[in-house]
């Protein structure tokens, strides 16, 4: 599964409790899953296939067999064990003929007949060769037989290195000083194994390193179920549902194809005894008879329609008006700032109660409102998430989202909606707002107004019996 790091998940909900913004959550999960530093890989071995997880504990990074870990650790964190010096000696001596080079990076490997030939040759694939097996690699070492370029082999192996053990004070071990691969690797098997390699059934690692891993089956697996889930986050979705309502966020269904929308406020409906001031109920019923109107087009039209003059001031009152029926519930605001408010129901809040007291309440226009209904799993219809596994190769896959966000450099300002035309809108919108932008760059996220009205503003008009 891909799970969201907890600094872009904590960013995000902040930001959702700040905007009070809906937002539908599988573009949350497409936003989570867009870059590799938003997430966190959880991987896990099939029952009774393979022998588990090889984890270099040096970098945490998984490795499906031993051998491949311990070549890693030896390529990349010798320093960890050793103290690396170089010292001069005595230059190969005898008659050769040819030296052997590496195509893919140019240095001299040396003559196949020389003693450690093997060894020089298994090091520098180790160091320098990455996303390529040895074998294949072999076919990349050429023959040379230019005098010149024998003889400037020869001056290279005038340096050696030699590796001292580093021993730790009061241990009582003696310090040692190796040459060779060979001793080296026989030194971390015998005494220093369980800092080199451990085996693990189950393993979480940072998204970001998934592009250190070796080329094979393991990391073949990750980068399947990550394309899968970018396409359709059903596993990730039904992961980040639970993670944002222990959050406290609210979740609601709307239309035919019952898209999931998640949000900081809980709905609330209109009854024919509810009492608005005369600006906020101007302004829902302009809402209600203008369903999906951008906030762009609500300055625009709203005093157009009413026949009133746009000054400063009104503006100022209709966006806190826009902002206290957001943040109550009466109106959704969507992540691309579409605005939407359901018609009010022809009964008052005690007739209401008294129907709900012996049948249960209908969905109004497909959209469940009570966050008990939202709590079904987002699956397909052909099976229930519950009996969803995480999709695995080698390994499964967990699929996690934390949230729209860089780890701790993909969070933006909100901005204004992106222009281009070949991003989806919506997601461009669920970046901005959560304080990212798709590209992944960090900004500060703006905040309310501070003069915005308050829940309980005894200015603004309560409805009638509500709470």
């Amino acid at each position: 599964m891909f799970v969201a790091q907890d600094k872009p998940f904590d960013m995000l909900v902040k930001a959702m409790k700040t905007t009070f913004k809906t937002y539908e959550l599988f573009e949350l999960c497409r936003i989570v899953l867009a870059k590799e530093n938003r997430f966190t890989v959880m991987l896990s071995t099939l029952p009774n296939i393979g022998s588990g997880l090889f984890i270099s504990v040096p970098d945490q990074i998984p490795f499906e067999s031993e051998e491949e870990a311990f070549n890693h650790v030896i390529a990349s964190h010798l320093e960890r064990f050793f103290e690396v010096s170089e010292v001069e000696v005595d230059p190969p001596k005898g008659n050769f003929q040819f030296v052997n080079r590496c195509q893919v990076t140019g240095e001299l490997i040396g003559p196949p007949n020389y003693h450690r030939y093997q060894d020089i040759l298994r090091d520098h694939f180790n160091r320098n060769i990455q996303g390529m097996s040895y074998d294949r690699y072999l076919e990349k070492v050429e023959s040379v037989r230019e005098p010149e370029v024998i003889q400037a082999w020869v001056d290279k192996m005038k340096v050696s290195r030699q590796y001292k053990v580093i021993v730790a004070e009061g241990s009582g071990e003696e310090p040692r000083i190796l040459h060779t691969l060979d001793e080296i690797r026989f030194f971390l098997l015998t005494n220093r194994k369980q800092q080199v390699v451990v085996q693990k059934e189950k393993w979480r690692i940072p998204g970001e390193k998934v592009e250190l891993m070796p080329e094979g089956n393991l990391r073949r697996s990750i980068e399947v179920v990550l394309e899968d889930q970018r396409r359709f986050p059903l596993d990730t979705a039904n992961h980040l549902r639970g993670r944002l309502r222990r959050c406290n966020l609210h979740f609601t269904k709307r239309g035919s194809k019952g898209i999931t929308y998640v949000c900081a406020v809980k709905r609330k409906h209109r009854y024919s005894d509810t009492v608005f001031s005369t600006s906020l109920q101007s302004l829902i019923s302009f809402v209600e008879s203008h369903p999906e109107i951008t906030q762009v087009k609500l300055m625009e039209e709203y005093f157009a329609e009413a026949g009133a003059e746009a000054t400063d001031e009104a503006r100022k009152q209709m966006l806190q008006d826009l902002r206290w029926l957001v943040s109550e519930g009466y109106v959704t605001e969507y992540a691309d700032d579409r605005l939407f408010a359901d018609k009010a129901l022809p009964m008052t809040q005690a007739e209401d109660k008294q129907r709900q007291a012996g049948t249960p309440r209908k969905q109004d226009d497909g959209v469940s409102t009570d966050a008990d209904n939202a709590e079904d799993e987002v699956v397909s219809t052909e099976e229930d998430a519950s009996d969803v596994e995480p999709v695995t190769a080698d390994v499964s896959v967990s699929s996690a989202a934390s949230e729209a966000v860089e780890s701790s450099e993909s969070l933006v300002e909100a901005a204004e909606p992106s222009e281009s035309v070949e991003k989806d809108p919506s997601a461009v919108a669920v970046a901005e707002v959560a304080g990212l932008d798709p590209d992944g760059s960090e900004a500060a996220i703006a905040g309310p107004e501070s003069d915005a009205p308050s829940v309980s503003d005894p200015e603004k008009p309560v409805s009638e019996g509500t709470n």
